[in-house]
């Protein structure tokens, strides 16, 4: 029987450290908490952080999500999630390849950003950093909770329709949720698009960025950098607009740690129009691919080596 008891808790213990890993009240464990949101017929609050590097991110764990004030009264109404982008501390390998999917997956660029979302993992309103304490934070998030019926209207109202009118209305109910971004988190919404025009290009453009914001550093970037190309001359989008697409290239390739490959897209962004306002942006950022390289390579060499024992 003591044996039998040793053994349940341990089982809880790892399941608390899970599900709960990011404090009292918050789960970790994505696909947990949208069955807890269907069971208890909550919303999702999914926070994405920076814990042990994003001054805002602290900021706001500290004021509020931290306050059992907040995690009481917040979970009357949703199930909480922390997805954490860690520097420094290291995450359990699953934590971090979810985490890193699903950042992907709601196109998410800044911290901290938190979504609302229902049952599905469909997001329908967007939150950030904000002054004041767990009620006023509360209250703010409260008040976006309409909008999930008004887009759940909206698109209602769209499916009747056919054709380019259809997916003209689908694409205003994605639209009107301000803030929140558009990403593939809407593929079932981005689907019927599809279905109703064919010829429709942004939804490429949406698969594209979730494609290579999954690039992990050491990942072949080239097959998707090739597909991207593609993509672009299917546009046939031209100076400024299609500058500001190729610099996603820049993002993944910092990533990759490839300044030679920073350098060579740089170029080739600029060549497009010299003159455009990101043309001129750019060129002023050429020496910053410089520091960024000998800051890497000054980390590099810093790092304790392994101790062999």
């Amino acid at each position: 029987m003591k044996a039998q008891l040793l053994t349940k808790l341990a089982a809880f213990s790892l399941l608390a450290t899970t599900v709960f890993g990011a404090g009292d009240g918050w789960m970790t464990d994505f696909e947990a908490a949208k069955k807890k949101a269907a069971t208890e017929n909550k919303d999702l609050l999914v926070e994405f952080t920076g814990s042990d590097w994003c001054p805002p991110c602290k900021m706001l764990n500290e004021n509020v999500f931290s306050k059992p004030e907040f995690v009481k009264n917040a979970s009357e109404k949703f199930v909480l999630v922390a997805l954490d982008f860690p520097r420094e501390k290291k995450l359990p390998a699953a934590e971090k390849a979810q985490n890193d999917k699903l950042i992907a997956h709601y196109g998410v660029e800044a911290f901290p950003t938190i979504l609302l979302c229902d049952t599905n993992g469909l997001p329908y309103a967007s939150h950030g950093f904000a002054q004041g304490g767990p009620s006023q934070y509360l209250a703010s998030l409260t008040s976006k909770i309409p909008a999930k019926t008004k887009f759940k209207e909206a698109v209602a109202a769209a499916q009747k329709l056919e054709g380019k009118a259809k997916a003209k209305a689908l694409w205003s109910a994605i639209n009107a949720l301000e803030g929140v971004p558009v990403a593939m988190s809407f593929k079932s919404v981005l689907k019927s698009i599809e279905t109703a025009d064919p010829t429709d290009s942004k939804i490429a453009g949406i698969q594209m960025d979730a494609d290579m914001a999954a690039l992990k550093e050491g990942d072949d970037y080239k097959p998707l950098f090739a597909k991207f190309d593609t993509y672009l001359d299917a546009t046939k989008l031209q100076g400024a607009e299609k500058q500001q697409i190729m610099t996603k290239k820049l993002d993944i390739l910092y990533k990759m740690k490839d300044f030679d490959g920073m350098r060579r897209i740089l170029n080739e962004i600029i060549a497009v129009d010299p003159e455009s306002r990101v043309g001129k942006g750019l060129t002023g950022i050429k020496p910053r691919i410089d520091m960024m390289e000998e800051a890497y390579k000054k980390e590099q060499t810093t790092k304790k080596p392994a101790v062999i024992k």
